[in-house]
Formats: structure tokens, C-alpha cells, sequence
């Protein structure tokens, strides 16, 4: 199994070549059920897909999309251009898809002529939930998402850093003559399951702690013998 970050995803997307995206686009259209043309460069009069869309009734739906791999917002402008090329090509809708997002008034305008509005984060959404990962792999030569055994292995080293944060606060708690926070802080760290070897040497000196007349309340204490703690790494 292969974690996908959407942040990485959405990296890959914003670096690829411009025709590349468009293409991708196309290729995504299609998967959702459009038939779509990818138009040739400088000689697409503003449209960079076309695309139809079949009705129940046997009928078609024609789009215009416009392709924009940026990393600022799109504003108003751009849409009022592919109004213009909606109407000059006789089209039923349009498709505004960009890399980054829309301003507010964006927004606005593409709600008033009821335009569709697919920014980054729905691409990215899309390429995942149509199992796109591999064709934007393929296009980008990039190689993205982890394995489950290297996602277990980064969220161990994580929480193992987590720990030693908490272990340095017990310490500093400590030194400061705060024994009472100190001692919560150790039934955190051992109310989580740790299996960080450093725990149980807090556990021992919670031991210590209930000798000097301290009352910790922990699962742990109550179901091992008093002043012994037991370690796997015995």
C-alpha cells in the first residue's frame, strides 16, 4: 500500500509542463465520463480542451476548458475571456482549471455566469479518487507517495522525537523543583503506549517518587510489583 500526500501531488502539478498539464486534464475529463480534444498550442483560440458530455436523454453538453498551471490566484479577467470563447464557439458551459486558486471576485463571476471552478486541491482530489497517480508519474517522470512500511517507519521516528520533547519538558519540570507537573507529564508519556526505551527508566523513577510519598495513579504501577519494573530489554 502506497501513501499519497496531496501537497506533493499538487508540487508535481505545478512544475509540470504546460502542454503536459493540458494533456493531463484532458486525460482526467475523459476518465470522468467526457470525450474530450486537447487543442495544439497557439492555435487554440483560447481553449485548451473541448470537451462533451453525453445526456441521459441521448443529448450532448459542449464545454469549453481553460488550463492554467499558475501559482497565484486567478482573477475575474481570465473567466471574462472564456465567456467570450464560450459564446464564440457556440458552447453550452465552462470549465476554468487551475493549479493555484480564484480571488473573490473570481468567485463571484464564475458563480453569476455559472461557470465551473476546479482549483488545486479538486485536482488533486480527482487525479487520486480516478487512480491517476500512475499517469501523472509516467508524464512527470516523478516518483511520488511512500510505502505503508516507510510511512510506519517516518511516523515512528516522529513520535520518538514527540517523546524526547516531552522527556526534556520532565527534566526541565524537575529541575525547576516542580515534581507534582513533572509527574503528570510521565503518566502522559506512559498513558501512550511508549515503547521508547528512556520510558522506562521515568517509570522507575515514578517508583521513586511513590517512596518519597507521591501518589501516581497509573494502569501500570497497579499491575506490576511494587519497586520492580519490568523492560523487554532486560
Amino acid at each position: 500500500m502506497t501513501f499519497i500526500r496531496e501537497d506533493e501531488v499538487l508540487g508535481c502539478l505545478q512544475g509540470m509542463n504546460p502542454y503536459k498539464f493540458e494533456e493531463l486534464i484532458g486525460f482526467l475529463l475523459g476518465k470522468m465520463g467526457y470525450s474530450t480534444v486537447v487543442t495544439q498550442g497557439s492555435q487554440d483560440g483560447g481553449v485548451d480542451v473541448e470537451a462533451e458530455l453525453k445526456t441521459p436523454t441521448g443529448g450532448n453538453i459542449k464545454y469549453v476548458v481553460q488550463v492554467k498551471r499558475y501559482k497565484d490566484p486567478v482573477g475575474p479577467k481570465e473567466l471574462r475571456a472564456l465567456v467570450g470563447t464560450k459564446e464564440m464557439k457556440r458552447a453550452n458551459g465552462c470549465i476554468f482549471v487551475t493549479t493555484s486558486d480564484y480571488t473573490r471576485a473570481a468567485f463571484e463571476f464564475g458563480q453569476g455566469v455559472k461557470m465551473e471552478l476546479i482549483n488545486g486541491n479538486d485536482i488533486v482530489r480527482l487525479i487520486i479518487d480516478n487512480s491517476l497517480i500512475g499517469e501523472l508519474q509516467a508524464m512527470t517522470g516523478q516518483s511520488l507517495g511512500i510505502t505503508e512500511e516507510a510511512q510506519q517507519t517516518k511516523e515512528k521516528i516522529n513520535n520518538l522525537y514527540d517523546e524526547k520533547k516531552v522527556i526534556d519538558e520532565i527534566i526541565e519540570l524537575s529541575y525547576n523543583g516542580k515534581i507534582a507537573l513533572a509527574l503528570n507529564k510521565i503518566d502522559e508519556l506512559i498513558q501512550s503506549g511508549s515503547d521508547n526505551p528512556e520510558v522506562y527508566f521515568l517509570k522507575a523513577l515514578d517508583t521513586l517518587a511513590f517512596d518519597l510519598g507521591f501518589e501516581p495513579q497509573f494502569d501500570w504501577y497497579e499491575n506490576s510489583n511494587h519497586g520492580e519494573i519490568s523492560s523487554p530489554f532486560n
